[in-house]
């Protein structure tokens, strides 16, 4: 598996009050907590955390949503104003924060927001052309559903030419929720099927041989504990060794 050159991004996917409400509310509490607390360690380590969230009327699909009090908000409305895509500068905090948190687990104000309508967090192209701007290769992504909009975002990171890490303790799902049912199971089956299924573009390459190279070389998953331990040089805590014969079934 080839490592990652560039900088890490973590991405949190519909961690919001309507999605959550799907989820038993202590399962769904301790999830947004557990997320927190990821988002938190990474904060030291200098790793932002980027937030794709749903926005139910299609026409909200493509905005990039920058809070009032970001430090970097001139800037980037700059260097997205001739792209032709709508950037909103937030204009109170306290709205933005309602539509796009879960309880008091809020984006800070240098935290980017990308709104979409599709389970692929990258229906909004402003997404990955604002992660090749800033130079990430490499994304953390978790949050709700396992098999839906997480592993189509997932999917659609991979299309885009990044790496990408599956924290798997740090999503869950409407139909198997977590404890009682693993979610890197569950994840590696919904990916599966979405590549079986629809048929991914992929440019012309033999569909499998991509599919399967891709997965080989850009998918790991992992838990929040042990990609910390590794980002800090410590030996993560041994773990069953998962099959390696086929990525994700392929």
């Amino acid at each position: 598996m080839s490592e990652p050159q560039g900088r890490t991004a973590h991405i949190v996917v519909d961690l919001q009050h309507f999605y959550s409400k799907k989820i038993h509310k202590s399962s769904a509490k301790a999830l947004a907590k557990r997320i927190d607390a990821f988002r938190a360690a990474l904060r030291l380590k200098g790793v932002p955390t980027i937030w794709v969230v749903f926005e139910p009327k299609k026409e909200d699909s493509q905005k990039m949503i920058i809070l009032p009090l970001n430090p970097r908000a001139d800037m980037l409305m700059e260097n997205f104003s001739a792209t032709g895509k709508e950037v909103v500068v937030s204009s109170t905090k306290h709205k933005a924060h309602e539509a796009y948190s879960f309880g008091n687990i809020q984006p800070h104000d240098d935290e980017i927001i990308f709104s979409k309508v599709y389970d692929n967090g990258f229906a909004n192209s402003m997404l990955a052309q604002y992660l090749r701007q800033e130079g990430f290769t490499h994304l953390l992504i978790d949050g709700l559903y396992t098999s839906m909009c997480v592993s189509s975002t997932i999917i659609g990171g991979l299309k885009q030419g990044l790496h990408c890490t599956a924290v798997t303790d740090l999503m869950n799902d409407e139909e198997h929720p977590s404890p009682k049912y693993c979610q890197q199971t569950l994840l590696a089956r919904s990916i599966h099927e979405e590549i079986l299924g629809r048929k991914l573009k992929n440019d012309g390459k033999n569909y499998y041989q991509y599919w399967w190279r891709t997965l080989s070389e850009r998918l790991r998953f992992s838990t929040a504990e042990d990609y910390l331990k590794v980002s800090s040089g410590a030996r993560p805590r041994r773990r069953k060794a998962a099959s390696t014969t086929s990525p994700v079934g392929l």
